[in-house]
C-alpha cells in the first residue's frame, strides 16, 4: 500500500498528537496548514539548513548576452542568498566570481549585491553561462483538493490526465510538477499550460513536460504543494513541531512542555540519520584562488 505523505495525513497526525477531535472548529483544517507552513519555513528548514548538507541546494544558469551585468536573486531562494556565483563556459569550464563591495570593485571577475541583484564589473561574453547556485525554498503547503493529481500521462501530445483538475486551473495560472514520492522535488517550477479541462478526469497541456514525471506526481498552483518538500523523516518532526505551536496557542502548557521535550528529543535522531549525507566519504575542499579556471567533477570543483 503506498504511503500517504499528503497534507491530509499530515493534519491526521498532528490532531492524533495532541488529541484535537477532528469535529473542532478551533483549529479548522486551513488554521492547521497556515500553522504547519509556518513550521516548515521557520522551524524544519532552518534546522535542514544547519546541517550544511545541501538538502535544498539548486542552481540556475543563464546565458549572457555580452551586454548584461545584473541579474536577479532567484525569488524561491531561502533568504535571498546565494552559496555562490561562476561563468560557466563551452566545455563544462567554469570561473568562480568574486564578491566584494561595490565601492570596492576594480577587477574583472567581481560581483557585488544590491538589494535582490547581484551586478559583474564587466559584462560576460555570450559564450558563457551565469550559474547562481541557492537553496531552494520548500512550496507553501496546501489541500491536497487543490492540487490535481496525475492518473495518465500523454507524452505525445504533452498532456496530463488528473483524478480532479480544481476549479481555477487555466491557461493564466502557471503550475509546479511536484514528485509524489520523496524527495517530492519540483522537476519544473512555474510551468504555464497551454490547455486546461477542469473537473473530475480532467487534463492540463503543456507545451513539453518535465523528464521523470510520473503517473502519481502533482500539478500544483504555482509556489504551493500538497506534499511537504523535505525528507520523510521529516514529516512527524513537522508535525510536532505544529502540534507543539497549537498547544501553545490553546495555553495548554503542561501538553506543550511535553511535545517540546518530544520535539528536541526527534531533532537529535534526524540529526544523527541526515548528517553526513554519505557515510563512508568526507567533503573536499580544494583551494584555489579567486578566478581560476577549474573543471567539474561529480558535481565538485577540484
Amino acid at each position: 500500500m503506498a504511503i500517504d505523505y499528503t497534507t491530509a495525513a499530515l493534519i491526521a497526525d498532528v490532531k492524533r498528537r495532541i488529541t484535537i477531535p477532528t469535529s473542532q472548529s478551533l483549529f479548522p483544517d486551513s488554521d492547521l496548514l497556515e500553522v504547519l507552513t509556518r513550521e516548515l519555513h521557520a522551524t524544519v528548514v532552518p534546522f535542514y539548513v544547519s546541517l550544511r548538507e545541501d538538502f535544498f541546494k539548486t542552481h540556475t544558469d543563464t546565458a549572457c548576452d555580452g551586454t548584461t551585468t545584473s541579474w536577479a536573486i532567484p525569488s524561491r531562494a531561502i533568504g535571498q542568498k546565494l552559496i555562490d556565483v561562476n561563468l560557466v563556459q563551452a566545455g563544462g569550464s567554469y570561473q568562480r566570481l568574486v564578491l566584494v563591495d561595490a565601492e570596492q570593485i576594480t577587477i574583472g571577475n567581481g560581483y557585488w549585491i544590491e538589494g535582490s541583484q547581484i551586478t559583474v564589473y564587466t559584462a560576460p561574453t555570450s559564450s558563457n553561462s551565469l550559474r547562481m547556485s541557492w537553496l531552494r525554498r520548500p512550496n507553501y503547503l496546501i489541500a491536497s483538493t487543490s492540487a490535481a493529481q496525475i492518473t495518465s500521462i500523454n507524452t505525445g501530445t504533452n498532456t496530463v490526465t488528473c483524478s480532479t483538475v480544481p476549479t481555477g486551473y487555466s491557461t493564466s495560472t502557471p503550475v509546479d510538477f511536484i514528485q509524489n514520492v520523496a524527495p517530492f522535488a519540483s522537476l519544473r517550477d512555474d510551468a504555464t499550460p497551454t490547455a486546461v479541462v477542469t473537473g473530475a478526469s480532467g487534463t492540463i497541456q503543456f507545451a513539453s513536460l518535465p523528464t521523470g514525471l510520473a503517473v502519481g506526481d502533482w500539478v500544483s498552483p504555482q509556489f504551493q504543494s500538497p506534499i511537504p518538500q523535505i525528507p520523510p523523516e521529516a514529516h512527524n518532526y513537522l508535525a510536532v513541531c505544529a502540534g507543539a505551536q497549537v498547544l501553545f496557542a490553546l495555553g495548554a502548557m503542561t501538553e506543550y512542555q511535553g511535545i517540546e521535550a518530544k520535539r528536541r528529543e526527534m531533532e537529535v535522531q534526524i540529526s544523527k540519520i541526515s548528517a553526513p549525507r554519505v557515510d563512508n566519504d568526507q567533503r573536499r575542499i580544494i583551494n584555489k584562488p579567486f578566478g581560476t579556471m577549474v573543471r567539474s567533477w561529480g558535481g565538485r570543483l577540484y
